[in-house]
């Protein structure tokens, strides 16, 4: 009798363990699902911000391009000006000086 009493327990904790084992397992399926289902999310998410980045650094890139033409009709203004400004002062000179020469000439 303490053999059979001996496997019946032997038998009881068996599948006992078993049933833990299949609700272990049922649990990690589920949490498997879960985290999955998370990573689907997360790449989705870090491929929108990639393309995001992307789009933004195309964006400086091109911002960038036209600071810099910007910059250089900037100059080119800032030289024609100072060109215009050295002419400008020539001619009042010259137009002063033709004045002044007519006006002694008529004397």
């Amino acid at each position: 009798m303490k053999v059979m009493r001996g496997s019946k327990y032997c038998r009881l904790n068996k599948e006992n363990d078993i049933a833990d084992m299949k609700k272990k397992e049922t649990r990690l399926q589920t949490e498997n699902k879960r985290l999955r289902a998370e990573l689907l999310v997360l790449q989705k998410t870090c491929t929108n911000l990639r393309a995001e980045r992307d789009k933004a650094m195309d964006a400086e890139q091109a911002a960038q391009v036209r600071a810099a033409a910007f910059q250089s009709d900037r100059d080119k203004v800032q030289r024609n000006f100072k060109v215009n400004e050295k002419l400008s002062d020539k001619s009042e000179i010259y137009c002063h000086t033709c004045i002044m020469f007519m006006i002694q000439s008529f004397y």
